[in-house]
């Protein structure tokens, strides 16, 4: 339980702020890559823990963020060479990237395929958009038949959302 929120959410907000000025960037080196990664895990992570705690409305857990699904290019077969590192060219092989079908995902939903990511991508210019960088991502069982892709711009509003939302509960119960 999270019995003081203020501390969770000055991350969020510390977090939000990063990976907005970073939605645009060009050149992503292996550390900026790594770096932005762990502000999303660890972002996600302090989100789903204000929800369980009952420091968050049950709206905004259900608030709906726009995303986009990528289906696979053949039927599913787990082999060695879809374990670690998931690296683009990999993702290019799996997944049609041209082929793109918008989607609102749940923000509990999207925040446990995160949290439970096999697959957690950064594509800097997605065929499908020109905009911000994007970051595509899917659980062990989503694998098996799409990726869903989130702008990283949206990412970061969501956890500023998080950051000044008002806690709903002053006690851990």
């Amino acid at each position: 339980m999270i019995v003081e929120s203020i501390y969770w959410r000055r991350d969020l907000y510390r977090y939000s702020r990063d990976l907005r000025k970073k939605a645009t960037q060009t050149r992503w080196p292996e550390s900026a890559v790594a770096l932005r990664e762990k502000q999303i895990l660890l972002g996600c992570f302090s989100v789903r823990k204000l929800m369980e705690s009952g420091k968050l409305p049950d709206a905004l857990s259900d608030q709906p963020i726009e995303t986009v699904v990528l289906p696979r290019r053949q039927p599913f077969q787990p082999s060695a060479a879809m374990m670690y590192p998931f690296d683009i060219f990999d993702i290019r092989k799996w997944f049609d990237l041209t082929v793109s079908r918008e989607s609102k995902t749940a923000t509990h939903v999207l925040i446990n395929q995160i949290i439970h990511s096999r697959v957690l991508v950064y594509i800097l210019k997605p065929e499908w958009d020109q905009g911000d960088a994007v970051v595509l991502v899917a659980s062990d069982r989503g694998l098996k038949a799409q990726v869903i892709g989130l702008w990283l711009s949206e990412l970061a509003l969501l956890f500023e959302r998080v950051a000044i939302t008002e806690p709903t509960s002053q006690s851990a119960v």
